[in-house]
């Protein structure tokens, strides 16, 4: 691989990592809801589903 296609790959991943916290930064800021705001909206008692980890999901009974 030339040195230039592996500077332009590099440079590309850079970006897409990038661009995807900076996503995440504007969800954290914008959308979701702090802790304490959760609660008055959905209850306390409200189950946070990971779907990340189906394992660790509690459901009824």
């Amino acid at each position: 691989m030339k040195k230039t296609k592996l500077c332009l790959l590099i440079d590309v991943l850079m970006f897409l990592f990038l661009a995807l916290m900076s996503g995440v930064g504007l969800l954290i800021k914008y959308i979701l809801l702090p802790g304490s705001k959760r609660w008055d909206v959905y209850g306390r008692d409200s189950i946070i589903i990971c779907l990340l980890q189906p394992g660790m999901r509690k459901g009824p009974g």
